[in-house]
């Protein structure tokens, strides 16, 4: 993320392995400090709530992309 006033700033990545020989259906809710759905923009979509099927001993990336759609790590 671009820094905020004051300095702060940050970016996240969540990175899911699935280790299993089954593909899986997995769900990444998110939540700000009070309990209440927190929207942020990963892989380019803006939401609280991101799913995804993750191959039998593969991984699924969720994270915020710069200016060109490029993940920022």
């Amino acid at each position: 993320s671009p820094p905020r006033p004051g300095g702060v700033g940050g970016t996240s990545e969540v990175v899911v392995i699935n280790p299993n020989l089954e593909s899986v259906d997995i769900r990444l809710d998110l939540f700000d400090q009070n309990g209440s759905p927190l929207t942020a923009t990963l892989n380019g979509v803006s939401n609280s709530t991101f799913q995804a099927k993750i191959p039998a001993g593969g991984t699924a990336v969720f994270s915020e992309l710069d200016s060109g759609g490029k993940r920022r790590f």
